[in-house]
């Protein structure tokens, strides 16, 4: 219970923090072979914010090596394109698909995404059992990640900001709901959520030391 109540805080109130140091780092991922698959729109998800790996999503969809090298071709051409067509680029890669691959990955997006608010409905119920917090205060903390969940996509899909803007914005929005948090909490509740943070950071520096 404790390391689901630690990692509840963490995924709570630490996002936008994570959000505003790797902004810079969230438009590609690569996997252990090195291959980089970027996320031109809905395509790239995997899980809560990650993206497909070029492994896993070359398997998910049976891709062809003919395939894989026309993807890698349409990564290669909108790499540092910051404000390239999101609409554009996930054209290009839908053509690249087959009409049975396509089905195939808008199941496995709806499958995704309903996972991914499954677990966010368990991290909420662990965080307000451990907190004890009312109702009244649950649906105010409901309200609120949803209001920065659409904020921080509208920052990260807005493709005029450059990606030093995206950091400052999401550095700005963090901060925000960090102070709305507060309001909403009681002066008890604030502690117990400091405590936690402390001992997540602290096992953060001290995993990074070992390495």
């Amino acid at each position: 219970m404790k390391r689901i109540f630690t990692l509840s805080f963490a995924a709570l109130l630490l996002a936008g923090s994570a959000m505003a140091q790797d902004a810079a780092k969230k438009e590609s991922k690569k996997d252990k072979t090195g291959k980089e698959w970027k996320a031109g729109d809905k395509k790239g998800k995997h899980g809560k914010h990650g993206k497909y790996k070029g492994a896993a999503f070359a398997k998910d969809l049976n891709l062809t090596d003919a395939q894989k090298e026309q993807i890698k071709a349409i990564n290669q051409e909108y790499k540092g394109k910051e404000k390239a067509s999101r609409e554009e680029r996930k054209a290009k890669f839908e053509s690249v698909l087959t009409a049975e691959q396509k089905a195939k990955l808008a199941q496995m997006q709806e499958q995704r995404k309903t996972a991914a608010k499954q677990q966010g409905e368990k991290r909420y119920e662990s965080m307000k059992k451990d907190l004890n917090l009312t109702d009244a205060q649950g649906q105010k903390i409901k309200a609120l990640n949803e209001d920065f969940r659409n904020k921080a996509k509208a920052i990260r899909e807005n493709t005029s900001l450059t990606q030093d803007q995206k950091k400052e914005q999401y550095k700005a929005l963090h901060e925000q709901r960090q102070a709305q948090m507060k309001s909403i909490l009681t002066a008890e509740q604030q502690q117990k959520i400091d405590a936690k943070k402390k001992e997540l950071k602290n096992k953060k520096n001290k995993k990074a030391t070992t390495k």
